[in-house]
């Protein structure tokens, strides 16, 4: 059995053969069992999945029919396929089932993974913190300020040294919220993630702030870190970010959106 037989099957069923090449094909059927076998195995899979597309965003659909086809080849006790209609004590019939098995689980799995990685928590904040906190602003005018030497440091992914400074600043100034705040980034970013989350938590509770993301933040951290209870915990701080539309809602919602 050949490509030309699968391609010639997909256009029996689709109806793209026209009167003559269909009678060519259904009397070669009539004499080849093992085709006529094959039919309707494809004919069987097309109607577990007919509607491929919809699996991109369907996972659950995907798995469902899976399982059905899993069940209809698999299951010696199922009542839809009839083993000796399809000849499976044909080797080669055999082995061209087991190729489409193959197959349909190299396609299974290559989609799970994808859809798993795309769910990954981590994955979810790696492109926000890599296009948003990577580097942070820095004034030309105080190369000297301990602040702005923090600042480089961070930028130069120096992250010890930063996180020094920061601290440092902190200490001497309670009230100061951009050192407790980039203390955390520096944290974050050098994966550090119980630390951060200490920073974002005091940086959380600081009022009268004109802006505040140490709850976004920590929602950032949390999923990054990735352990038991951290990703609903991170879903609570999100959804509560939107619901009082506070500062990282919006990025907050579209986090939402991928959970």
């Amino acid at each position: 059995m050949n490509e030309n037989s699968f391609e010639k099957i997909d256009d029996y069923l689709h109806g793209r053969l026209n009167h003559e090449e269909r009678m060519l094909f259904e009397t070669e059927m009539a004499s080849n069992e093992e085709l006529a076998g094959l039919l309707k195995i494809y004919a069987a899979i097309e109607s577990e999945m007919p509607l491929k597309q919809k699996y991109k965003d369907d996972e659950i659909a995907l798995k469902q029919s899976l399982n059905n086809l899993n069940q209809i080849f698999f299951n010696t006790s199922n009542t839809r396929v009839n083993t000796k209609e399809f000849s499976i004590a044909s080797n080669k019939l055999y082995k061209i089932i087991a190729s489409i098995a193959a197959i349909l689980i190299i396609v299974a799995a290559g989609y799970f993974l994808i859809v798993e990685k795309k769910n990954d928590p981590k994955q979810l904040t790696n492109n926000y913190i890599n296009e948003n906190l990577t580097s942070l602003s820095q004034t030309l005018s105080a190369s000297k300020d301990s602040m702005q030497q923090g600042i480089a440091a961070y930028n130069d992914k120096d992250f010890t040294k930063a996180i020094s400074i920061f601290e440092g600043l902190y200490k001497k100034d309670t009230t100061n919220a951009e050192a407790v705040k980039n203390a955390g980034l520096s944290h974050l970013l050098n994966k550090d993630y119980d630390k951060a989350l200490d920073a974002f938590d005091i940086l959380s509770k600081k009022k009268n702030l004109f802006s505040n993301p140490g709850l976004f933040y920590k929602a950032i951290t949390l999923l990054q870190r990735n352990k038991q209870g951290d990703k609903e915990n991170a879903r609570q701080l999100l959804q509560l970010l939107v619901k009082e539309k506070a500062e990282g809602s919006e990025e907050a919602e579209k986090l939402l959106q991928q959970f």
